[in-house]
């Protein structure tokens, strides 16, 4: 609302409107990519429209494209690809990888130190200020400040250790997480004990958090269950670099003259992780073989299908995704153009 980063709809979707006629339709859901009667017509993108509050309503119907542009993100795009092969079968020929090699960019958030010096606010100012490479000879790893709005705060000083007495402290969340499961909390939530912690006296402010990105395996897997969409991530073939990556978080913290506390996610018996950029499940390669699209993200055995978002990445990165991902997407509009790579000698 306050514009303070450049989202699509001020910079690529606001220029392309007012400059080259696009119109955008909001609250309208994809259901099928179908191709058109001919080898040469293109595909009709069936639809049907949300309600403001996105539930579907009886409208419906059909566009036309010669050239199809999928770009929901990674989830979005590998989602609408699998009920366009699997469900609907308009596309059976899509490749057998659809859905594989999933990453979640090694993203370790919730981390930081602990630090007594003056407070540190992470919830004022930028989100991210610093970059520090911590890559081993085995992965890349990179290791970020990251600024928390306020809510964010809150949660973490309801869950971070108490004090000294960690274990009397896990073994009192553990209790609270089964009687949670099993329906025996009554009113009690996690906001409703981590806005108690927060009342007993705050340590947010003497704490910098962490986001560390690394390569990761990639070996995830996006599939259907239902009508959703469902991720199937392990972290076993991860662990050594995510080893490693508390490790550099360790080593910042001591000489920031903090101490390091890991993500509530990460301790035992949750071992879960969270991710902001995930990528794969229509990655992109040199042949039909080992990939869902080509170099310039055309969908193999689909001329003018196209997907150009993080789903064509093919691995983690390690560092923030988003200016790769519009380079791909640029150089893939650059190919639908002019059949070609961008030269130095082009008019922007």
């Amino acid at each position: 609302q306050v514009q303070a980063k450049n989202t699509l709809d001020i910079t690529y979707i606001a220029e392309a409107e007012r400059a080259h006629g696009v119109e955008v339709f909001p609250l309208h859901r994809v259901d099928s990519i179908r191709p058109g009667s001919g080898a040469a017509d293109g595909y009709d993108v069936a639809f049907h429209v949300l309600t403001p509050d996105r539930q579907p309503t009886g409208e419906a119907g059909t566009v036309h494209g010669t050239r199809v542009i999928v770009a929901a993100g990674t989830l979005g795009s590998t989602e609408l690809l699998l009920r366009c092969r699997d469900r609907a079968c308009t596309l059976p020929r899509l490749s057998p990888l659809l859905g594989h090699r999933f990453s979640g960019n090694g993203d370790f958030l919730f981390a930081g130190a602990m630090t007594t010096r003056a407070p540190i606010d992470p919830a004022s100012g930028p989100s991210i200020t610093a970059v520090v490479d911590c890559s081993t000879d085995d992965h890349a790893i990179h290791i970020e400040d990251l600024g928390y709005p306020d809510p964010m705060l809150w949660l973490l000083e309801g869950v971070l250790p108490p004090g000294p007495n960690r274990l009397v402290a896990y073994a009192r969340r553990l209790g609270r997480y089964v009687a949670r499961t099993f329906g025996l909390a009554g009113t009690r939530s996690r906001i409703s004990d981590s806005v108690a912690q927060l009342l007993r006296g705050g340590r947010t402010n003497h704490f910098l958090p962490y986001l560390g990105m690394g390569t990761d395996a990639g070996d995830g897997r996006l599939v259907l269950d239902d009508d959703d969409i469902d991720v199937r991530w392990s972290h076993r073939a991860s662990r050594d670099m995510f080893r490693q990556m508390e490790a550099a978080m360790r080593r910042l913290s001591e000489q920031t003259g903090g101490q390091y506390v890991t993500s509530f996610l990460w301790q035992w018996p949750w071992r879960k992780l969270v991710t902001a950029h995930p990528l794969g499940g229509c990655i992109l390669g040199d042949s039909a073989a080992d990939s869902v699209v080509n170099h310039a993200g055309e969908v193999w055995g689909y001329p003018g299908l196209y997907v150009t978002d993080g789903a064509s990445i093919p691995s983690a990165l390690s560092v923030n995704p988003s200016l790769t991902i519009g380079a791909i997407a640029e150089r893939a509009a650059f190919w639908m153009l002019h059949g070609r790579d961008r030269r130095p000698s082009d008019p922007d």
